[in-house]
């Protein structure tokens, strides 16, 4: 088997390519997909025991029952569809299209 030398050049080349492709493809994904669902997991303004609540409920930005979302929970607190909302339970940033453990089926 042939040893293949590579340039420092080339090695230098990849590395930018496979750098920027690792920065910059996931954002585009996330974009180009057509997903209007924004993102709500900045915790950054918690407290460590708000977080705990969060993760112990199991809080997703996505459901992964279709039935049952946050916009159509009884403890949501909506600010429009296309934005983050809020939670009579849990603190922070919550997805409409969003779940955890504590939903309750929104009283009429």
């Amino acid at each position: 088997m042939a040893d293949k030398l590579i340039s420092r050049r080339d090695l230098l080349k990849k590395s930018a390519f496979w750098g920027i492709a690792v920065v910059v493809g996931p954002a585009l994904l996330n974009g180009g997909c057509g997903s209007d669902a924004p993102v709500c997991t900045d915790t950054a303004g918690l407290s460590q025991p708000e977080i705990a609540m969060r993760t112990a409920n199991a809080y997703v930005d996505r459901t992964p029952e279709p039935a049952k979302t946050c916009a159509n929970c009884n403890f949501f607190e909506s600010r429009g569809e296309s934005a983050c909302g809020g939670c009579k339970v849990l603190k922070g940033p919550i997805a409409p299209a969003g779940y955890c453990r504590l939903w309750a089926a929104k009283i009429a």
